[in-house]
């Protein structure tokens, strides 16, 4: 064996075989990214929620009806690609080194539709901005820009589709930033429940999945993880009689030492087809929550089951034995949640641990924006003060007895 670990043979193999490894890793989607899940109520609310795991300085912005936008412009276009908002928008955007990254994360327009952007590594491709040319200059979007276009022109899943199937739907190509066109998909959901995502994937170009299940993580493609999950039918929320044997023509049996034991083999690592089954199976197995009040609540639990600690998420090992990225620990940075049956999206980060609201009804006429992130002083609130007077039971206690 001394030998064999010596010899160069040996040592290519092994190099071969950990290359190989740490590429189905990566295909498996090691965190690297986000969650979304959404559910109804009874009364016909729909909320959303949706964890992000790249910390970036963030901005929520809102912008009024007619706001104008417009996509970076292909390198064989004389222009880009403009459009008018026909809704109000309330959307996430990144900023680095001081400017706004291209495109909205993460959004809701004033009629009830929301769209994430969600990482898919590995997998997702687009036309290259080289076929970009002509004509296809004004009908063309890039992958980043696509949340905005679709929150500023749609009103519902059912038109959206309509017009990816009536061939309206513009050509989608790859723009490259930070050194790499950013591979992501989409998760859009409407008011009514409706519910899709959309993908390109290489060698499989365009696709659309109906969310039936109501989870989006990351990578691989969406159908991957709903066959997936054929391999968990015995999740449930009933407790299950424990082990059961027979001595002597004497059934016995050993109680589970606790409750859960119906959800026993749920995944709870942090990859990403790990927490879309443990996401679906929590969804279908809550208490249907009878007013999209309640729906928030639910919500706010699905979303803290996901939650990802700082340190807990650290990046590869390459083969060189350092962290390919050292700066980069994912965590939930923050969390948000979509009403779309109010038009209103509530936020949370990692350090300002307390809801915050900003509704449609209240956002100003014109363009605007506010940090994301805040401060932990302002995660909670003293109360010291509202402590009513009791009376004191003990002295009374005693006499009686």
């Amino acid at each position: 064996y001394t030998t064999l670990f010596r010899s160069n043979e040996y040592k290519s193999y092994l190099r071969m075989y950990l290359r190989r490894v740490v590429l189905l890793v990566s295909c498996l989607g090691i965190i690297s990214g986000c969650l979304e899940v959404y559910i109804t109520s009874n009364d016909g609310g729909v909320v959303l929620g949706r964890t992000m795991e790249f910390a970036m300085d963030t901005e929520i912005i809102t912008e009024p009806v007619g706001q104008s936008g417009r996509d970076y412009k292909a390198s064989n276009c004389g222009s880009e690609l403009s459009f008018v908002n026909k809704y109000a928008v309330i959307k996430l955007q990144a900023r680095l080194k001081g400017r706004l990254t291209a495109g909205a994360l993460d959004g809701i327009n004033d009629k009830g539709l929301s769209i994430a952007m969600l990482y898919l590594p590995s997998f997702a491709s687009y036309t290259p901005e080289s076929d970009i040319k002509g004509d296809k200059c004004s009908s063309a979007v890039s992958q980043l820009m696509l949340t905005d276009y679709i929150l500023a022109s749609y009103e519902s899943v059912t038109e959206l589709k309509a017009d990816i199937e009536n061939d309206r739907f513009p050509i989608v190509w790859g723009l490259k930033k930070f050194g790499r066109v950013q591979p992501v998909h989409y998760a859009v959901t409407d008011k009514s429940g409706d519910a899709i995502v959309l993908q390109y994937i290489s060698d499989r170009g365009r696709l659309v999945f109906n969310n039936t299940v109501g989870v989006v993580t990351n990578s691989p493609p969406y159908d991957w993880h709903m066959n997936n999950l054929r391999n968990y039918p015995h999740l449930t929320n009933i407790d299950r009689k424990g082990f059961s044997y027979w001595y002597r023509g004497e059934e016995i049996t050993l109680a589970s030492p606790g409750s859960g034991s119906g959800l026993l083999g749920m995944p709870g690592d942090y990859s990403s087809p790990s927490r879309f089954v443990k996401a679906a199976a929590l969804r279908k197995l809550v208490d249907k929550p009878d007013t999209k009040d309640q729906a928030i609540v639910q919500i706010i639990h699905l979303l803290n089951a996901a939650d990802i600690v700082k340190g807990v998420g650290q990046p590869f090992i390459s083969l060189s034995g350092k962290p390919e990225d050292s700066d980069r620990s994912q965590f939930t940075d923050y969390a948000i949640i979509k009403d779309l049956t109010d038009g209103c999206l509530l936020y949370r980060d990692y350090i300002g641990v307390s809801l915050k609201r900003i509704c449609f009804k209240d956002i100003p006429k014109h363009k605007a924006f506010i940090k994301l992130h805040g401060r932990f002083e302002d995660s909670f609130k003293d109360i010291a003060d509202k402590l009513l007077k009791t009376q004191d039971f003990r002295s009374n206690t005693r006499a009686e007895l």
